[in-house]
């Protein structure tokens, strides 16, 4: 809407122009017009000073009816004079005002476009920041999607490390996922199962996973579905193919990874443990042990107390009995 007024502005401003060239136009051709009569006025002002000079009289015409005639046409030729300078006056006056209009159309319009600039500006840069706003929503869903990928990925090799998976190819293309969970949950539990679609048409390529709890199941789903023609999974007048699936690298690479932490995990348990028994050693025999300067029997004699291999050799938890109250040794 604005582009069509911005042009009809345009086209108010080429007549306009067009009009101001006409008035141009028309104010020269007075001017000439006007010479012309001027050179008229000098022609009979010279004719009448020759007549008043007796100069130039033809066929006995009466100077003074030749005057009368010449001053008659002077007046008509002042007369029309005073009438072109009064068109002319008007000329100037409406092109002054077509100028004056012209300029003031000129500085409306490139303030409009000025206004229009400023409001193209202002919707551009809030397409911009709606845009960031979008890019800002996308990339928050896009990390929560990855990351609940990472978290599938995570639990599925979990599953594979622990259970036994089994690969199966031949299925067709339009395999639901369903009934490929359902038909393989009848040789036993089925921890993990998918199918490897395309990205883009998100259909089969004719291969999938299944992960069984216990390798007994998984020997039966070989046994019972490999080179076998399934309703519903295979391709038409296909069979399915299934085997023992080989470790990926990327499972390896985790597993020996996870291994490794839980290794590191259990050896630092232990290395807790035996520290923790050992302070708890140390703490009885202090316990059980006399203060300085009294004897075994509590005598004042000052003989240091020592313990024997038979006090050594108290198991820990009669010692820790001993030490107790009898309140808590009850309990």
């Amino acid at each position: 809407m604005q582009v069509a007024e911005h042009e009809a502005e345009k086209e108010a401003a080429s007549q306009a122009r067009a009009r101001h060239d006409e008035l141009y136009a028309k104010k020269q051709e007075v001017i000439a017009k006007l010479n012309e009569l001027r050179d008229q006025d000098k022609g009979i002002a010279g004719k009448m000073d020759a007549m008043r000079t007796g100069e130039g009289f033809e066929g006995g015409v009466n100077p003074t009816m030749r005057i009368k005639e010449l001053t008659d046409d002077k007046s008509a030729v002042i007369t029309g004079i005073k009438a072109l300078r009064e068109q002319i006056k008007e000329v100037n006056i409406a092109y002054k005002i077509k100028v004056a209009e012209h300029r003031e159309y000129e500085r409306a319009l490139q303030a409009y476009e000025r206004k229009a600039g400023r409001k193209e500006y202002l919707k551009r840069r809030a397409e911009q920041d709606e845009r960031r706003e979008q890019i800002k929503v996308e990339k928050k869903e896009w990390d929560a999607r990855k990351k609940e990928e990472k978290r599938k990925m995570e639990e599925r090799m979990r599953v594979v490390a622990a259970g036994f998976q089994l690969y199966i190819s031949g299925l067709q293309l339009r395999t639901a996922e369903t009934a490929f969970i359902e038909h393989f949950k009848t040789f036993g539990t089925v921890t993990d199962a998918f199918i490897v679609k395309d990205s883009e048409t998100q259909l089969s390529r004719g291969f999938g996973f299944v992960t069984f709890e216990t390798d007994e199941a998984a020997q039966n789903a070989v046994k019972e579905v490999h080179s076998k023609e399934i309703a519903g999974l295979s391709a038409p007048h296909s069979r399915l193919y299934v085997r023992r699936a080989e470790k990926s690298k990327m499972q390896k690479e985790w597993e020996a990874r996870n291994l490794k932490a839980e290794r590191g995990k259990k050896e630092a348990e232990a290395n807790q443990s035996s520290s923790a028994v050992e302070s708890g050693e140390t703490l009885t025999a202090n316990a059980s042990a006399p203060a300085a300067g009294e004897d075994a029997k509590g005598g004042g004699s000052g003989k240091k107390w020592e313990a024997t291999r038979t006090d050594w050799a108290k198991p820990a938890d009669q010692e820790v009995v001993a030490n107790v109250g009898p309140d808590e040794a009850d309990v």
